[in-house]
């Protein structure tokens, strides 16, 4: 009997527990201080945004913060006093795709700059004869001018233990293997640090430390909420799970080295959980670090997880408040006014360099400029690749109203060696080169180095000067070959080798890196050898001298598979033989127009419209080189041939061409497309023709699309009347 006294004594002693210790707290008249601890987990870390909305539905009132990786930019921002809501909206609407990579947005990209992305795979910089490994795939300069924009209010302020709720990160020293805890310095440089996956992302350089992710040692950093204070632990946990048997861990060859990370933060996570008053933790199954299209999902996992939890947190809020009411904490609002510039600061680039800097991102002193629009202009600053790092801020001018612009700026290697292939069932396979030396001749200046190794090949070396909307000079040097073919119906009756020497000199005008204006001089000298079937040709040598303005603008936002944007390119060009005269006759006039659009529908579909239209104004030139012709799916094989699914290469050609496409594309996933071409036109030797009489030629093409690491992996069955069905087989870029 005594001992069933004593245990219910004792029963009753540890449920007041509890609140003898508040009541311990209320008597020094001092409230416990709830500390958040949000583990590591990648995209797993959405989970926790879910989480503390509950905590808040219960009345927590959280009072400090800590962090590792997800965790830290997540804790980093409720920390700053933005409210859930706002950190829910800002991740649920986060281009991962792009932040997640050192893509350039293509739209800020100069037109130059974009072939290098459209056409090369492979991208490899070198300065002073030495090629530049970076420390990790990913540089993360998108995430970094993510993190300084939605940063803003605490620029300013390098104490983070001075936050509306002190917060600390932490990150591990790559050299010496120790824990990095991260309470002061320059926000975003640290929420940077503590995400560093080795290899993935490049180290972060910080207080003599060079940083990478924390979750490698301390992944559920509970003791560092309590050394800012924290009396009550509440922590979230979204950390892969430790493997129990051999099947679990060689169900998937990266769990090895999760179960090996595992295994070596273990002794601390148990210390750090029995430090933990509160765990949370969501059902993650299924989910990996990379699951980040699956952020609304994600956060209703958390949700769910603190959801059964609830009572308990509810009671614990109402403990707390009779000991004192909650001190709650400041919200901060992002900024949506613009703000006055009054100062910019530059380092890490000379005089001239730094000139050239301005005049990229066109921020002036003694204007004002929305935080958005700064972000926009320092990513529009990376579009020359000039640029490895760009660290920026805004401080308040204590001397005055405004704002000082402080930017550091790391160069990259200014010369690139690139790569690319190119594979199809017609042509085979052929692999294409490029050296590009940036900023020759002062500023803005580019010489580029190319060539295609193959069944047709070319040489290409060229200089331009881009002065921006002022005309620079442009010249190039070239060779090339390539095969021209003439049919009858569908069967090829005459095959020409054409081999072309070419020279360009002009002047070219660039407008944002989108549309580019070039007028100029070309001297061709050609040569056309007999493949098969007989010489039309009564000279096989010849030689051109032509006058041309083109323009060109580009707003797709990806080269290939784009989902929306326009493609235009218009070209006239007065061609002779002698300077004056085309073969003893005036010179002719020949026109180009190729216009492409593409019209978003949805996150899944959008629809494209092509029109493509050549006519040569003047007495009719030799067959077999001037003259248009289209077929083939090959978006610019020459300058005269336009891509039409259904016709052979070069089947139909003519003086004159008009042709029509329409396009529809279905995203099933980011890296696959399905897709639907069909196409109009005609050509003939007789302008007045394209417009009478039925015989238009349709075709269309059925196919889909990867785009792997080498460019788009294609196969498509196309249908005419003329051909009826074929089969295309494409790897790589074919521009």
């Amino acid at each position: 009997m005594k001992t069933s006294t004593q245990i219910v004594i004792l029963i009753l002693l540890i449920n007041l527990m509890p609140y003898l210790v508040f009541e311990g707290f209320s008597q020094e008249n001092k409230r416990p201080k709830i500390g958040l601890v949000l583990s590591g987990g990648g995209a797993k870390g959405f989970a926790h945004l879910g989480a503390i909305k509950v905590l808040e539905e219960a009345g927590i009132q959280v009072d400090v913060i800590s962090g590792t990786s997800i965790g830290s930019i997540v804790g980093g921002f409720y920390a700053m006093g933005y409210p859930v809501e706002f950190i829910d909206s800002l991740v649920r609407h986060a281009n991962w795709q792009y932040l997640l990579t050192d893509e350039i947005n293509r739209n800020d990209m100069a037109l130059y700059e974009k072939e290098i992305q459209d056409l090369y795979f492979f991208q490899l910089p070198f300065s002073e004869g030495k090629f530049s490994l970076p420390g990790g795939l990913i540089a993360g300069r998108n995430l970094l001018n993510f993190f300084t924009r939605y940063s803003f209010p605490v620029h300013n302020q390098e104490d983070f233990t001075q936050f509306p709720r002190p917060f600390a990160c932490i990150a591990a020293d790559a050299i010496t293997g120790e824990v990095v805890v991260l309470d002061h310095g320059y926000f975003p440089d640290a929420i940077r640090a503590s995400m560093s996956i080795p290899t993935l992302f490049d180290p972060v350089e910080m207080d003599g430390h060079l940083l990478v992710d924390g979750g490698l040692i301390n992944n559920f950093p509970v003791q560092e909420a309590i050394n800012l204070g924290a009396d009550i632990i509440i922590g979230i946990d979204v950390q892969n799970p430790t493997f129990s048997t051999k099947d679990e861990i060689l169900a998937n060859p990266t769990r090895i080295l999760t179960q090996a990370g595992n295994i070596l933060r273990q002794p601390l996570f148990d210390k750090n959980l029995r430090l933990c008053d509160y765990y949370i933790r969501p059902d993650i199954a299924g989910f990996s670090s990379s699951s980040f299209q699956d952020v609304d999902t994600l956060i209703k996992r958390g949700e769910d997880a603190a959801r059964k939890m609830l009572p308990v947190f509810k009671q614990l809020a109402e403990s707390l408040n009779r000991i004192s009411p909650p001190v709650i904490s400041p919200k901060t609002k992002y900024p949506v006014d613009s703000i006055l510039i009054n100062h910019v600061i530059i380092s890490g680039l000379n005089e001239l360099e730094i000139e050239q800097f301005l005049s990229i991102i066109e921020v002036e002193e003694g204007h004002s400029y929305l935080i958005a629009d700064i972000s926009h202009k320092i990513d529009r600053a990376y579009q020359h690749i000039l640029y490895q790092k760009i660290d920026y801020r805004l401080q308040e001018n204590t001397e005055g109203e405004g704002y000082e612009l402080i930017v550091k700026v790391l160069q990259n290697s200014t010369h690139g060696f690139n790569l690319g292939l190119h594979f199809d069932n017609y042509f085979n396979a052929s692999v294409r080169m490029n050296v590009v030396y940036r900023n020759v001749t002062r500023r803005n200046g580019r010489l580029s180095f190319s060539g295609e190794l193959g069944e047709n090949h070319y040489f290409k070396a060229e200089y331009l000067k881009d002065n921006g909307y002022k005309p620079g000079l442009y010249g190039s040097l070239g060779y090339d070959r390539r095969e021209w073919l003439l049919y009858n119906g569908k069967d090829v009756t005459t095959s020409l080798y054409t081999t072309r020497f070419c020279a360009n000199l002009g002047v070219t005008a660039f407008f944002r890196g989108n549309g580019m204006f070039r007028v100029g001089f070309t001297p061709e000298f050609v040569n056309r050898k007999r493949n098969i079937g007989f010489d039309l040709l009564s000279d096989p040598n010849k030689q051109y001298y032509s006058y041309y303005g083109q323009f060109l603008v580009d707003t797709y936002t990806e080269g290939y598979y784009p989902r929306k944007g326009n493609r235009v390119f218009g070209s006239a060009k007065i061609i002779t033989d002698n300077f004056y005269e085309l073969e003893g006759g005036e010179p002719i006039l020949q026109l180009i127009l190729r216009y492409n659009t593409v019209i978003p529908i949805n996150k899944k579909w959008n629809a494209g419209y092509g029109l493509y239209a050549g006519e040569i104004l003047g007495t009719n030139p030799e067959a077999g080189y001037l003259n248009f012709s289209m077929g083939g799916f090959w978006d610019e094989y020459t300058s005269t041939n336009f891509p039409f699914f259904g016709l052979a290469l070069m089947q139909e050609t003519g003086y004159s061409l008009l042709a029509t496409r329409l396009d529809l594309n279905y995203y099933p996933s980011f890296n696959n497309v399905i897709f639907l071409r069909t196409n109009v036109g005609k050509a003939d030797s007789n302008f007045e023709n394209i417009f009478n009489g039925d015989d238009y030629i349709g075709g269309l093409g059925l196919g889909y699309g990867y785009k792997s690491i080498f460019g788009p992996l294609e196969a498509l069955i196309t249908f005419s009347e003329e051909n009826g069905l074929g089969f295309v087989l494409n790897l790589g870029y074919t521009l």
